[in-house]
């Protein structure tokens, strides 16, 4: 990853679910950037934001 920007909203207590949702900005040459939400078990927003990186390529050779 070589890019967060993420803003907390409310917190998340240990063994709690939540729901995670991406929806992807682009994907170009290995670069990856997407729009995550993070949701709790009341469907309550908790986190947001932006994440991107690169992703390797595997070597199957």
């Amino acid at each position: 990853m070589s890019s967060s920007e993420m803003e907390f909203l409310q917190p998340v207590f240990p063994g709690e679910t939540v729901t995670v949702v991406s929806k992807k900005i682009y994907y170009r040459f290995h670069k990856l950037k997407c729009e995550v939400k993070m949701y709790n078990e009341e469907m309550e927003l908790v986190c947001k934001g932006v994440l991107s990186g690169m992703l390797k390529v595997a070597d199957n050779g």
